[in-house]
This record gives C-alpha cells, structure tokens and sequence, in this order.
C-alpha cells in the first residue's frame, strides 16, 4: 500500500499535466503564430474581400491572461484603379483587442478592450458620385448579414476608446469638406445573452470640427463634447438614439430618433433640437472675424431650433430635412462700445424634400421677420428662397439710421467716420438667376451725410438727395455732395444695372449709365486715395502701369466744371460730352478755357488693349499763353513766349503711362503763334554769331505761321513764315520729335540793320551779292543737329554764281585777277 505522501505526489503530477498541456500548447501557439504568419493568414483574407490593398507593421498574439491582438501601424488603401487624391482610407497607429478567455468557455464574449490609436479616415466622392468608401461586393455582404438572426450567447465590451482620431470627408459634386480633428471616444457596449439587443454607452469630445466649402470654412474649429446611449437591434436592423447630448462649443443640442431599415435602404426619422439655448450660445459658433470681435461681445436673448431629418438615405437618395429657429429679445454688446443692439429678434423656417442625390429641384429657407434697435435707429426685413437650385427671392429690408450712433453699437475700422441719416426701402423678387425679370423697386435717402476713411484724404461730406431703383433701373433726379474743396451736383440713370450685380446664364443688355454733373470746382486730388508709397529700389525697371481700369457699362457723361484743377493744369468753363462704351472713351465738342485761351477737342481713345492704345483726337486751342501751355509739355516753352492758336488733327497711340508713343504719331494742323518773342533759343544764337546781328539773339515777332505734317517720327513744315519788325523768316523741311533738325532757313534782314551785318567767314567784297535791289539781306541756311546744340550753315551757291558773272564784265586783268583772289578766298569759306 502507497504511503500518503507517495499518493499526493502521484495526484499532483497527473492534476498538473492538463496544465502542462495548455502551458506547453499556448507556449507552441505563440512560437507557432509569428508575426509574418499571422500576416499570410490574415491579410489576403482581407485583401480578397475588401479589394483594398492592407499593410501592417507588425501583428502579435497573447493568450494569457486574456487573448490579445495588436497591430502597428494599419494602412488601407483605396480599391486598385481608382483615383482619389489621397492614397489610403485609413491608416492606424495602432489597435489592441483583449478577449477574455474564461466567459468563452461559457459562450460569453468579453471584450476587455478595444483600443484605437490615431486613426486618420479620409473619405472623398467625386462629382460623378465616385466615392472611395463604396464596394458593391462587400456592400452586398453586408446586406445579407444578420437578417433574422439573433444572439446565441451575451456580448460584453467593456472599454472602447479611440484616441486622436482625424476625419476628412470631401464631396466634390457639392463642394463641401467636413474635418474633423483630435477625435476621442470612450464607450462600451454590452449583449444580453438569449437578446438582439446591443446597448452602447458612450462619451466623445472633439478638439475642432470644421464644415464648409472645399475653399472656406463656415464653422472652423468648433470643440464639440457629446455623450451616446444607444441601442441597435440586430434582428429589426434598426439603431435608436435614445439619448445624445452633445455641446457645438457653447451651443447645446439634443438628438433623438432612430434609423430602421439598416438591412436594405436605411429610414431616417432622426430629430436635432437646441430648445433652451442663448443667443450668446449660437454667437459662439461664429467666427470672430466675422462679427468684428472688438476685443470681445456680449450678447443675450433665447433662441430655439428644431430640424428633424426624415426620409431614405442611400447612395442615391438623401432624406428630408425640415426645421425652424427663431431668436428673441435679442441684445449684442461689443465690449469696447458703450451702448447694445437690442430687439433683436428673427423668425426663420428652412425645409428640403426628400429627393434623389443630385436632383436639382426642391428646398425652401425663410425669415419671416428680422429686427434691430441701435438706439434711435431701426431695421427690420425678411428674406424668402424657394428652390435652392434655381431660387426665387423675394426680399424686404425697411430701415431708418442715423449714422452718428454707428460707432456706439458696431465697431469702425480704424479712420473710419459717419455721420447724417440713411433710409432705406427694398424690395427684390423674383427668379435670381435671370435678373431680367427680378422685380426690384426701392429707395435710399440721404441727409448730411458723411463718409470718410483711413485711406481717403478728403472725407465725402454733405450727401444729400435721393436714388429710386427697379429692375431695370437706379436713378437719381438730384445728388449734391462735396469731397474735400471739391462740389458735385449730379442727376443719373443706371439701366439694366442687375448684370453687374447677379451672375445671369440668360443673356442680358449692356448696362448704361447716363449722367449729368455740374460743379462750382472739381480738384482731382481731392478725390486720389492716400495709399503709401511702395519703396523704390535702385536700378529697378520700370513697371507698366497696365491697362486703365474701366467699367463694365457704357457711360454717357455731360459735364459742367466751373473750376477743374489738375496736377498740372487749371481750367475754367469746362463743358461736353464724355462717352465710355466699350473700353472705347469718346470725347463730343470738349471745351474749357486754360492758358489765357480756349481749346476745344472731339476724337476717341481705345483703352481696351493694355499693349496697345490708339487714340484719335481734333484738337482746336485759340489764343492760350504758349509759354503757359508749352510749359506742361516742351522744353521749348522757355523761349518762347505770345500767343499760340493751333488747329491740329492727330493719331497715334498711347504707352502705358498715357503719354504720346511718339513713333506711331500722325498727323496735320496750322499754327499760328502772335506778338511774341523767341530768346536765348541756341540756334538764334548761332545764327546772330554767323551774322554778326546780336538782335536776332532775342527775336520779337508780330506772326508765326506754319503748316506742317507728322509722320514717321517727324514733323515736316510746308513753308513756315516768321515776321518782325526787323527781319523775316521762311523755313522748309523737318524737325524730329527726338529734337534733330534738318531744314533750310531763308531769312531776310533790312537794308538798316546793313551797317551791323559782318557775315562770318565772308569778305565785305562778296557780302553785296547778298543783297537784293532794295539793299536788303537774303540769307540761306542749312540747319541741323538738335533744338539744344544745332549746327548752322550758310548756303553760298547763289553769291557764287553772282559772282562768277561779276567777273565776266571785269574790264580790266588786274581787277579780275583781284576779284578772282577774293572769290577763292570766299569759296574756303
């Protein structure tokens, strides 16, 4: 017989080798399941039914004390083929999955926990209604899966959390991106076992939810905090939201609601209320820039919301969604301003039919009412859309406001300042896509108003009158008001004004403006802006200044200026006609008085090419002061002084400064300059040096009379006449724009200046044969070089020929020999 001891021992060892066994067939488990193992057994698998290409990092095993999986580094990328931008729908850090091992002898699925670290989801659908989230082969799958089945046994998850999440959905067809940053979710989720029921308890906070178009969000980085209860029932395929309580920032909301159907075509019936939430609370969700923060608001008032969300979802129809909100008394306060918008109150309903994706009917939105109080001001309107996809508006806005209490409610830009009163009447209806047949009509009035801002020198002072508008037009019977020194009383007519202000698929007219100004005194640096000048660099080249900004409409302006100053120039009794079509400025009989004259001017300049401007202009000046005008123009004014008429027709065009591109100039005209003086001109100085006359250093003249013609970069003189009262002067040929000169010049000068005449280079002997019959000099020269430093040279050939003659009835060898010495002397000359 075995001892006691003996017999312990031997139940020991045989109790201990079930243990041994598991011990030594987890340990050859392990070893077995290797990472790259796992990985050839896992992931075709996956592969296969997703049509996704899956890496992992790295996968290991555990068995005790619970079963657990974990996967480094996940990535799943779109379906192969497919194009998206962005490769992967989902990349992982991490998961951790923890089974526990002893309620699945006992049927139980305990999951300890579910752990997700980082998971970043890109989700994107493209205007052909591509997505790279759909599969047909696991969607019809899924479709199957558990209809009619219940739980055989019970289901515990414990602990569900997802850390960091980061969600980007982008839909192309609607231009809309939803983001979705530093999402993190704890839950659990529970199956009572002989139940299909699955109950999920859980909390989520969000770091920022941004939503808007693919350019711009409308809500940008909004906290979002919620806590889930939840049901799903497996058999109905049908989830509940029995209670989600969630915080958009400060806004609270509620959610209620359910989703059946889940199987085949999910049913929405899901409502999202925000019942006692403060004006405060929406505010928050707008984006300070938006609201002018001014160091901060503060607002009160209730609002309410409710929408409920109710009809099919699929791939190829999106529910109903329908609602309404109101906000009342209502109070807004900038902390830097001293006084509340009060009353303000809004009363808006919004509702879209359920309708296929991508239909392009349905949808209303309106506000019913809307008000505001800023002290002695009001404001009130409402605003009406039916039809998202081809609205039709109908607009009112009624208001009276007096602009000196602004700044107490709404916070100014820096520089900013108004004052006087502002009324207001609008109404706008009809279809907003074809703004040919909006029906608008309305009023402004202004009194003593005035504007001014940081970047304008000269504020807009005393506005007063009134502008009426409809859909075909704005008018104004009389608008005064006065910029700076500068005064402008002015009636209009603006047509077919609402093309420029509406995007129209319809053809419509050209809008036209018509207007005629009268002033006492325009300045136009009055109405130039003080923006800073930009820091030159040295050697820089030189900018074009582009083409001249003009409007899209055609303008007919007549003008009457009393006093219209210019940087350079100042002129009286302006008066004419301006016309704008096209990009093409007409100017129709212009008249102003400048220079101590009249100058008048009719022709057009085409300012539609930036690269090349052709202008066209008849020019009239009658009597102006040459050396006033000339001064703006010519070197030329400083030696020139009298009075200068000219009639001149010239074309060309214009460089990108609006100066005269002198290569392309043409032209013709007559000018007649009187009673005037020409001084310290270098090339009178050469010719008073050549013959010895130092008046014609400074020549007085009674008329100076030319033709000439412009072309190739020249101007050519048919037959130019000067007189004085001591000399005349004839000149022929051509005088480049660049200041070179090449003409001959016939000057006669009186037998009574003979005494003072010493002709350079020429003998007293031969200087005779330069006289005619009545003792007076004919002289012929050749001029060139340029307006500054010209060259002078006497033509002799006629002398030469007198004197040749003069020989032939020499009577005597000696005086011919003699004569003969004096004529090649001469000829070196």
């Amino acid at each position: 017989m075995e001892s006691p001891k003996k017999s312990s021992k031997k139940w020991l060892i045989i109790l201990s080798i079930p243990v041994l066994l598991v011990v030594a067939a987890v340990a050859g488990i392990k070893l077995y399941f290797t990472s790259d193992r796992l990985k050839a057994l896992i992931l075709p698998k996956l592969q296969a039914a997703t049509s996704r290409q899956i890496e992992v990092g790295d996968i290991s095993l555990s068995l005790f004390p619970t079963i657990a999986v974990t996967l480094d580094n996940l990535t799943v990328s779109n379906q192969a083929g497919m194009k998206f931008d962005q490769p992967n729908i989902l990349t992982l850090d991490e998961l951790q999955i923890n089974v526990k091992i002893w309620p699945l002898l006992q049927k139980k699925v305990e999951v300890a926990s579910v752990i997700l670290h980082h998971p970043s989801i890109y989700l994107e659908s493209e205007p052909d209604e591509t997505t790279n989230y759909s599969s047909k082969s696991v969607a019809n799958k899924a479709s199957t899966a558990g209809q009619g089945e219940a739980s055989a046994g019970s289901l515990l998850l414990s602990d569900l959390q997802i850390e960091n999440a980061e969600i980007l959905d982008i839909d192309k067809k609607f231009d809309s991106r939803i983001l979705i940053q530093g999402m993190n979710q704890k839950a659990s989720a529970e199956i009572l076992e002989g139940q299909a029921l699955l109950h999920i308890h859980g909390a989520t906070t969000i770091d920022k939810f941004s939503y808007g178009t693919r350019e711009a969000f409308l809500l940008d980085g909004i906290p979002v905090t919620a806590s889930e209860l939840i049901s799903y029932n497996i058999e109905k395929g049908e989830l509940n939201f029995d209670s989600i309580e969630a915080k958009l920032r400060d806004l609270p909301l509620s959610v209620h609601g359910n989703i059946t159907d889940l199987s085949t075509v999910p049913f929405l019936n899901v409502s999202v209320s925000a019942p006692s939430a403060t004006f405060a609370e929406l505010l928050s969700l707008v984006p300070p820039e938006m609201l002018k923060s001014a160091k901060g608001i503060n607002s009160s008032g209730n609002i309410a919301l409710a929408m409920l969300i109710k009809g099919h979802s699929s791939d190829k129809l999106n529910p109903g969604i329908s609602g309404n909100f109101a906000v009342s008394n209502g109070t807004i306060q900038y902390q830097s301003l001293p006084k509340s918008i009060t009353g303000v109150t809004v009363n808006g309903v919004f509702n879209k039919p359920e309708a296929p994706i991508g239909s392009k009917t349905g949808g209303t939105f309106g506000i019913d009412k809307f008000s505001a109080t800023l002290g002695g001001s009001q404001l009130s309107g409402s605003l009406n859309v039916t039809d998202f996809y081809n609205p039709v508006i109908a607009l009112v806005l009624n208001g009276s406001m007096s602009l000196d209490e602004v700044k107490e409610y709404y916070p100014l830009e820096a520089g900013t300042e108004v004052s006087g009163k502002l009324s207001a009447n609008v109404n706008v209806s009809g279809p907003a896509k074809v703004p040919a047949n909006l029906h608008a009509s309305g009023s402004l009035g202004f009194t003593n108003v005035t504007i001014k801002t940081a970047g304008s020198p000269n504020p807009l002072q005393n506005l007063n009158g009134s502008i009426t508008f409809n859909n075909q037009s704005v008018e104004s019977k009389s608008l005064a008001m006065v910029v700076g020194q500068s005064d402008f009383n002015m009636s209009f007519s603006l047509k077919n004004y609402l093309s420029m202000v509406m995007k129209s698929t319809e053809p419509s007219a050209t809008p036209s403006l018509s207007v005629t100004l009268t002033s006492k005194q325009i300045r136009t640096a009055d109405l130039m802006s003080s923006a800073p000048e930009t820091t030159k660099t040295a050697g820089a080249p030189k900018k074009s200044s582009g083409g001249m900004l003009l409007p899209g409409i055609d303008i007919t302006a007549n003008v009457t200026i009393g006093k219209l100053a210019m940087q350079k120039f100042a002129f009286t009794d302006v008066r004419g006609a301006v016309g704008v079509s096209k990009g093409i400025v007409t100017l129709q009989n212009f008249s102003l008085n400048g220079f101590g004259g009249s100058v008048v001017t009719k022709g057009m300049v085409d300012l539609r090419d930036t690269a090349n401007r052709p202008f066209n202009l008849a020019l009239n000046i009658n009597k102006v002061d040459a050396k006033q005008m000339l001064t703006n123009f010519s070197s030329f004014s400083k030696y020139l002084t009298g009075t200068l008429t000219m009639n001149t027709n010239l074309k060309g065009d214009l460089d990108d400064t609006l100066g005269i591109n002198k290569k392309t100039l043409t032209g013709d005209g007559k000018v007649l300059a009187e009673n005037g003086s020409l001084s310290g001109f270098p090339l009178m100085d050469q010719l008073s040096s050549v013959t010895g006359d130092q008046d014609l250093k400074q020549l007085t003249f009674k008329t100076w009379n030319c033709a000439f013609t412009i072309a190739d970069g020249r101007m050519k003189f048919s037959t130019m006449t000067i007189h004085s009262a001591a000399s005349d002067f004839t000149v022929n040929g051509s005088q480049g724009l660049d200041g070179t000169m090449d003409y001959t010049l016939g000057v006669k000068l009186p037998a009574s200046v003979s005494s003072r005449v010493h002709l350079s280079g020429v003998a007293d002997q031969i200087s005779q044969f330069f006289k005619d019959k009545q003792g007076n000099y004919n002289l012929n020269f050749a001029i060139g070089g340029t307006m500054d430093s010209p060259s002078v040279k006497l033509d002799t050939k006629a002398q030469a020929d007198m004197a040749k003659q003069a020989l032939k009835d020499s009577a005597t060898t000696v005086l011919k020999k003699k004569a003969g010495d004096i004529l090649n002397n001469f000829f070196k000359h």
